[in-house]
């Protein structure tokens, strides 16, 4: 039997001259397979690690690193904390430049006299006054704030970031100026652009700008005037005295159209309505052609309105009406009158009769009817001619005016003396047509 081998332990330098070996082959080979990565990151961040990376031996801003993908982490105070992964390749040399992002800054937002207002960082609505703490990234905005019946404000702005807290006030200044307003008498309606707004003695908030103002006061006229209101500047009017109210008379006469004289001024047609003045007589007349004159003397009381109707009288003149054949039809403004063979009475203007008969030509007769002085009209109606081309229609031209054939031949043309209606010019000639 083969006695045993006793054990002898390593001795302490063998093993540490092992290890230290195996630390150089180690060491060796990460000096030859590693890659040499620049970190660059802005601003310099306080603490920077690689988490993942087994090996991060570096010096100043250069690691060495295996190939493959890395992670990192840096972290700096006022900036948000920077989380990247990225790939390191077999070649020698790289460089990796990464960027760090500010914390927003706190923004507190206040307004002056009016709480509530609308705030509007470039251009996006936030909140309404007051915000408290409002985070903003870090550089140029502009704040604008806005509240009823005041004016906007709008103020560019420089936020630190970092976390840094800012404050900004904004100081309102008011959309509308108080404006005091008096009457003589007093107790007279305020009407601001339209709306009851109270009486007077008042003091009254307008909205700048141009703003119409009138007093209504009963048994006086209304007063009015346009005011310019500045933002912010108080001002007092002169204290307005307010006249009697005239009357308002409306006059209408039958027929209408008639033209209004009122105290020798001549005021319109009627139907008009006037403001006339109180505790006074006005005299009124009434001309119409073919109708007598009509006056009549008006007296109204302070703020009265009364309606005047006049029935205006017609002059009429005597016209009697022959024609050859008998039995035609009188038209006078478009209107049937009556037929020929009786006397008509006709407004005394100057008017046009139109004489139709069937199977005759229309005939237009023009006159003045007067009342002092009976007409006599004889008319000698023509027999109606077909149209050239045997239609039934009478010929027309482009506009719709008809067209009578005149056939050849010779006729008289112009008016005999004593003729109604005769012109001086219109005197009576032998015609001769060659051909129709």
């Amino acid at each position: 039997m083969r006695p045993l081998k006793r054990f002898v332990p390593a001795r302490p330098t063998v093993v540490a001259t092992w290890a230290i070996g195996l630390l150089l082959l180690v060491l060796l080979w990460f000096s030859f397979t590693a890659a040499s990565v620049k970190i660059e990151i802005e601003p310099t961040p306080d603490d920077l690690e690689l988490p993942t990376s087994l090996f991060d031996f570096h010096i100043g801003d250069r690691y060495l690193l295996r190939p493959g993908t890395h992670e990192l982490v840096a972290e700096k105070r006022g900036y948000q904390r920077l989380e990247a992964s990225f790939e390191v390749t077999s070649a020698e040399s790289q460089q990796l430049r990464l960027a760090m992002t500010k914390l927003p800054g706190l923004v507190r937002i206040t307004s002056r006299p009016a709480a509530g207002a609308s705030v509007r960082v470039d251009g996006e609505e936030v909140g309404v006054t007051p915000i408290e703490e409002l985070p903003l990234p870090a550089g140029p905005h502009v704040i604008s704030v806005q509240a009823p019946r005041h004016l906007a404000a709008s103020r560019e702005v420089e936020i630190d970031g970092g976390g840094a807290q800012q404050d900004f006030d904004f100081e309102l200044v008011p959309a509308w100026a108080p404006v005091s307003i008096e009457s003589l008498p007093a107790g007279a309606r305020v009407w601001i652009d339209g709306v009851d707004s109270g009486a007077t003695p008042g003091r009254f908030e307008l909205d700048a700008g141009t703003r119409r103002i009138e007093l209504r006061l009963e048994g006086y006229r209304a007063w009015s005037r346009e005011l310019e209101v500045v933002a912010d500047q108080p001002q007092a009017l002169e204290p307005v005295a307010l006249v009697q109210a005239d009357a308002r008379l409306r006059i209408e006469s039958t027929p209408s159209d008639a033209q209004v004289v009122v105290d020798e001024l001549a005021s319109g047609r009627t139907p008009v309505e006037l403001e006339l003045a109180s505790g006074a007589a006005h005299e009124i007349s009434l001309f119409k052609s073919g109708h007598e004159l009509a006056t009549r003397s008006v007296e109204l009381e302070v703020g009265q309105r009364r309606t005047l109707h006049v029935q205006l009288t017609p002059r009429l003149g005597s016209v009697e009406l022959i024609t050859r054949p008998d039995g035609a039809t009188l038209l006078v403004d478009g209107k049937v009158v009556g037929t020929s063979g009786r006397t008509f009475r006709l407004l005394a203007v100057p008017q046009t009769l139109v004489i139709r008969k069937d199977g005759y030509e229309e005939k237009r007769v023009a006159l003045t009817p007067r009342p002092d002085l009976p007409q006599r009209i004889e008319v000698e109606l023509a027999r109606a001619r077909a149209p050239a081309g045997g239609g039934e229609q009478p010929a027309a031209t482009s506009l719709g005016q008809p067209l009578v054939l005149v056939r050849a031949g010779a006729f008289v043309m112009g008016s005999r003396r004593g003729e109604p209606g005769r012109r001086p010019n219109e005197s009576e000639r032998a015609v001769q047509l060659t051909r129709a």
